[in-house]
């Protein structure tokens, strides 16, 4: 995710000018909204509580202007398509890119990297989330469900990977939850 500041907006035109110059081509990948009004309020609530709702706004503009430097940009859904479109010209490409695995290719790097771990007895269903770091709010729905799905099925075991929410402790027992770090 690259941005400049406003201050910086002369250097990031050189860095694009140059990058032309060299016979390439800019292309901003997006997998998130970060650019609409919205975000200001939800980051200040949750993930960014220390910067000012000036700040973040500061941050927000600069990523626009920055996405606004590009030659082209993926997305990773058509909704989040739509949204990039509406803060580029329309000769600026917008192309879905889904950010799927590739199952193959999962397949392989867990063979190589060994035993892949178990969670219950043979049988368990596991349900899991991995992600970066957002506001406990966003879990809400999913948490709910998934304290349904631990009540109604007892071989489910649950895995949430990168961002550890406190509230999935009010849903899923101890002992049906793993919490992993970053890998």
């Amino acid at each position: 995710r690259i941005n400049w500041e406003a201050h910086q907006h002369d250097i990031a035109q050189h860095w694009v000018r140059s990058l032309h110059k060299a016979g390439k081509t800019f292309i901003f990948e997006v997998d998130d909204d970060l650019f609409s009004r919205w975000i200001v309020p939800q980051q200040k609530a949750g993930v960014q509580v220390e910067q000012s709702v000036q700040e973040l706004e500061i941050e927000r503009v600069g990523r626009v202007r920055s996405l606004q430097l590009a030659d082209g940009v993926t997305v990773s859904c058509n909704r989040l398509a739509t949204v990039v479109r509406n803060f580029v010209d329309d000769t600026v490409p917008v192309e879905v890119v889904p950010n799927f695995l590739d199952y193959r290719w999962w397949q392989a790097v867990q063979a190589a990297g060994g035993p892949v771990p178990t969670y219950g007895p043979p049988g368990t269903v596991v349900i899991g989330w991995a992600g970066g770091t957002r506001p406990d709010s966003e879990f809400e729905a999913m948490l709910i469900a998934w304290g349904q799905i631990c009540q109604r099925y007892p071989f489910t075991h649950f895995v949430v990977a990168g961002h550890q929410f406190d509230s999935v402790a009010r849903y899923i027992p101890p002992h049906r939850l793993t919490r992993l770090t970053w890998l």
